[in-house]
């Protein structure tokens, strides 16, 4: 009875030093001025999901949401506003 475990145990231990493929190249890239330009703007918000059945009761009165970054490079900060139609 213990032979069976013992032989699935080991044959999933490769599993636990496994890596995605996808993954394995990436490096986080530092924030720049032209990466903060491009996420500037008008972003729409398409779709969400919670468990919070208070959430979910707001979102449904939701017709459209969107929001706005503003940046502003002289004290490295970002302006958010969001607009919300019921």
């Amino acid at each position: 009875m213990a032979l069976p475990w013992a032989l699935a145990v080991l044959s999933l231990l490769p599993l636990l030093d496994a890596r995605s493929p996808v993954c394995a190249n990436f490096t986080a890239a530092p924030l720049t001025n032209s990466t903060l330009d491009r996420l500037s703007g008008k972003w729409f918000y398409i779709a969400g999901a919670s468990r919070n059945p208070e959430f979910k009761e707001a979102a449904k009165t939701f017709q459209a949401a969107f929001f706005y970054f503003a940046l502003n490079h002289t004290e490295d900060t970002i302006e958010l506003r969001q607009y919300l139609t019921v």
